[in-house]
């Protein structure tokens, strides 16, 4: 055995100095920190005035959190920074917006006053891949009907999320774990499976609305929000309030994996309604999404948008979802992709370049990695039509204020 196992292992040297064996290339890291001559020229399509709300919602979310604690530092890349400096580079840029009169001064101060980088991508040559998503109008009730038989729940006292940071700072930023306890141990909360169709949480005086289909209940979790409108024509807001923090999965991504619906076929409608015709097969179509959504009631309020993971109304076209173990949240940046050109009443016109300054303010179960980021467009028929249509390639970028160079 000795003999065999030297032999091998003089194989393997031979065949790694000759080049026939090659060791597997590590990730690329997400960020590129860029040049003054790599950064590029910053376009805004959106009227200017639009990006103020979103930048001073994410400025009140970092000065909040430099009150709540003096300790906590997000990483941007090889460093780590203090949520006043991350306040401090938004107040910064909202002044140089409010003063710049054309895109030459812009690119001037950008570069002058800013670090910008860029996201590497899922394939670490910078391409970002763009979805959408917006902000549903359902018909609902808050009894349960022969109509309206399917529910939207609050979240569950048992649901238990732990900060993993908290046990281990330096091997778990960021992390944390939902669950229940069940005999004294910590286990994964109910999947959909359970909680739909074996009816765990039944019973528990829990259902706070109800819906006419489940494919809405399905996409309203999707979404993250939604405003129902109930019989007597009120119209409020279903907020998000927690996930079970399992497994998402699309069940269009299923129908199209499975060949139910051809790739060339396949719409929202085009699904929703193969399920209506094949209810034998969907319970086991959207228990494939173990992720569950939780709700709160809320009024809507004029002109304001859902709210985002850091709780801050969200604003169409300026708000987007990422991963932040890539970027803070509520990080400036700035994509550069194609969107859906649709009129006002819902019908798809074309498809246009679009670039635009955004706010990093919500997250997303599908969006993960530096190559994934996801835009808030509204809520309407507009809205509607942009979210399923927008899927698209393109470039990312964040910005952060320079820091002061090293004294000694």
């Amino acid at each position: 055995m000795p003999n065999r196992l030297n032999l091998l292992i003089s194989i393997l040297l031979i065949s790694f100095l000759s080049g026939c064996i090659s060791l597997p290339k590590s990730a690329p890291p997400p960020l590129k920190l860029l040049s003054v001559k790599e950064i590029p020229e910053f376009m805004d399509d959106l009227p200017k005035e639009t990006l103020i709300p979103s930048l001073e919602n994410s400025i009140k979310y970092f000065e909040s959190q430099a009150q709540e604690t003096s300790r906590k530092s997000y990483r941007v890349g090889d460093i780590l920074l203090t949520p006043q400096h991350m306040a401090d580079s938004l107040k910064t840029f909202l002044k140089l917006w409010k003063e710049i009169k054309n895109p030459a001064e812009l690119a001037q101060r950008i570069s002058q006053d800013f670090d910008v980088y860029q996201s590497n991508g899922k394939d670490g040559l910078g391409t970002v891949v763009y979805s959408a998503y917006y902000e549903p109008t359902l018909e609902a009730s808050l009894k349960k009907t022969q109509e309206y038989r399917f529910p939207l729940y609050k979240k569950p006292p048992n649901l238990v999320e732990a900060a993993l940071e908290d046990f281990d700072a330096s091997k778990w930023k960021g992390e944390k774990v939902i669950g229940r306890v069940q005999e004294g141990k910590l286990v994964p909360y109910f999947n959909r499976e359970e909680i739909d169709f074996e009816k765990a949480l039944s019973g528990k005086e829990l259902e706070i609305a109800w819906l006419k289909n489940r494919f809405d209940v399905v996409d309203l979790h999707i979404q993250g929000s939604g405003r129902l409108t109930f019989p007597d024509g009120t119209e409020m807001r279903a907020k998000f309030a927690a996930t079970n923090g399992l497994e998402f999965k699309s069940p269009g991504t299923v129908l199209l994996s499975s060949g139910a619906i051809p790739k060339d076929e396949f719409t929202y409608e085009r699904a929703k309604q193969y399920l209506r015709e094949h209810p034998d097969i969907e319970p086991w179509v959207l228990a494939r999404n173990k992720r569950y959504t939780f709700f709160a009631i809320t009024p809507i309020e004029k002109n304001q948008g859902p709210l985002g993971t850091m709780q801050a109304p969200l604003t169409a076209g300026r708000s987007i979802a990422i991963d932040p173990k890539i970027i803070p949240l509520g990080t400036l940046a700035f994509i550069a992709t194609k969107v859906p050109i649709v009129s006002e009443d819902g019908n798809l016109l074309g498809i246009k370049p679009t670039s635009r300054f955004v706010l990093c303010q919500d997250t997303g179960g599908a969006i993960q990695g530096p190559g994934r980021v996801d835009l808030f467009v509204g809520h309407g028929k507009q809205a509607w039509t942009t979210a399923r249509n927008l899927w698209e390639q393109g470039k990312l970028y964040f910005f952060i204020k320079k820091l002061p160079p090293p004294s000694r």
